[in-house]
């Protein structure tokens, strides 16, 4: 059995305030800024995704996938094979 996590790319990880710009289902502007900073900026077109509110969220970017999962230190940006 294969792990899905196998494929995932932890990134960079991000701090829990996030979570209510998330949950609005837009990229928030400091999330952007947060993954231009860590090298993996974000093109106009991103798209994000409330997969579970207050836990989970996906951002598509053209070809790229983000996910963001909430953990007690915070939340971990994974990035995910298409």
């Amino acid at each position: 059995m294969h792990d899905p996590a196998d494929h995932d790319t932890y990134v960079f990880s991000l701090p829990l305030e996030h979570v209510v710009g998330l949950d609005q289902g837009e990229v928030p502007p400091e999330v952007r800024q947060e993954f231009e900073t860590n090298g993996s900026p974000l093109s106009p077109a991103a798209k994000l995704t409330v997969q579970q509110s207050g836990r989970v969220w996906f951002i598509i970017d053209m070809d790229r996938k983000y996910s963001i999962r909430m953990v007690p230190t915070g939340l971990l940006v994974y990035s995910e094979r298409l």
